[in-house]
């Protein structure tokens, strides 16, 4: 009856032990090339860092004090004071600049012109 218990604990050991999809704390992803002839004959592990283009979606509007709630979920956080173009369909539709009231995926930006609705993509200008 403990036989599972046991494979369950390796198992979970062994997804650790692999640090799955190479991802590190600090954004970038690792690739290791083993093979002598890749990364300059050396072999030696190389740090790719995270694309600095930063892709985001209106979560929500509030268009009485206008202001925009922005996911950058799969993408890093711009900086605080950014502008950042709103796009709809490919097409611009307005722009906001980003304050430093941030979350560890959701930012606030105000409205600085244009029609802004959930679901609009952001990114910079």
């Amino acid at each position: 009856m403990r036989f599972p218990v046991y494979i369950a604990i390796l198992f979970l050991g062994f997804l650790t032990a692999c640090n799955l999809g190479g991802k590190k704390p600090g954004g970038g992803t690792t690739t290791t090339n083993a093979l002598p002839w890749q990364n300059g004959g050396t072999g030696a592990q190389t740090t790719q860092p995270t694309p600095a283009v930063n892709h985001g979606k209106v979560a929500t509007v509030n268009r009485e004090l206008r202001f925009a709630v922005l996911d950058f979920a799969l993408s890093r956080l711009p900086a605080p004071d950014q502008r950042l173009g709103v796009y709809r369909n490919g097409a611009r539709v307005g722009e906001v600049t980003t304050t430093r009231m941030v979350d560890d995926t959701f930012l606030v930006a105000d409205i600085n012109k244009g029609d802004i609705r959930q679901g609009d993509d952001v990114r910079p200008e």
